[in-house]
């Protein structure tokens, strides 16, 4: 008896100093649809919050804007602030060039990790991210199954109904076909 309550104890202690963030996956084109913002920017330098242990410390980078892909940004100077980044889904980011994309609270930007596209520095001397050209933000991605001859809601493609793309499109291995927008039918359906 007494084991198990050293386990018990064990495992509730373990499970209590246990931190972090939870993020539902999703993709690019859900990531960038949902961002508010979406720019290239160069961090130039970086403030941690005052009295707060580091790992929880919220963080204010200044960046310089290069590229505006998406939102009511201007290029030049800007402040991009994150929570703490091992507790609230915080952004981690070092002195380099970042697509960053996320959300505006009280006109300043932020970023989680649960909603950046990509956590990887950009390279070279004039960067710029390589967007799927067919991301389009009339078309959602539903975690749905449709049954044969089940209608399909407008403009959503259904999770549980993508398809693996023949290899003559693409080659080994298969890649999954992509939520696409059709002008003619007004609707979004998979695509090869």
């Amino acid at each position: 008896m007494q084991i198990i309550v050293l386990v018990l104890a064990a495992i509730l202690v373990h499970v209590s100093e246990v931190k972090g963030c939870s993020c539902a996956d999703s993709d690019g084109q859900t990531k960038y649809c949902q961002s508010a913002y979406v720019v290239i920017a160069r961090v130039n330098d970086i403030t941690i919050e005052e009295g707060v242990s580091l790992p929880n410390a919220g963080r204010t980078y200044d960046v310089q804007v290069l590229n505006v892909y998406k939102g009511i940004v201007n290029k030049g100077p800007a402040k991009v602030r994150t929570s703490g980044v091992a507790s609230l889904c915080g952004v981690g980011l070092e002195r380099k060039v970042y697509l960053l994309n996320g959300h505006i609270q009280n006109g300043e930007m932020w970023i989680n990790s649960c909603s950046m596209i990509t956590f990887n520095p950009l390279i070279g001397s004039n960067p710029t991210f390589n967007f799927d050209p067919n991301y389009d933000c009339r078309c959602k991605k539903e975690n749905i199954l449709l049954g044969v001859g089940e209608p399909k809601p407008h403009r959503v493609c259904a999770l549980g109904n993508r398809i693996r793309c023949p290899p003559r499109y693409y080659g080994a291995p298969r890649k999954l076909a992509e939520c696409r927008y059709y002008e003619i039918a007004d609707d979004c359906d998979w695509h090869c």
